[in-house]
């Protein structure tokens, strides 16, 4: 599992870095993304949530094949 992910590599002022769906999934290994503020700060929460999901999945299956 890895904390901290958002749709754009980066940080905030708190010193909270982010890594993408891609990044975690991809380099790291993770199977599993979690995402807070990206959702629950979004204008519309589900639709960022299912766009959160589809860029998770894109990431495992593009896993799957390296």
């Amino acid at each position: 599992m890895t904390p901290g992910v958002q749709l754009s590599k980066g940080g905030d002022a708190l010193g909270q870095q982010y890594n993408t769906p891609a990044s975690v999934i991809g380099e790291r290994g993770s199977d599993v993304i979690i995402v807070g503020r990206g959702i629950i700060k979004a204008d519309n929460p589900a639709a960022a949530a299912q766009t959160y999901r589809e860029e998770g999945w894109k990431a495992y299956q593009a896993a799957l094949k390296a």
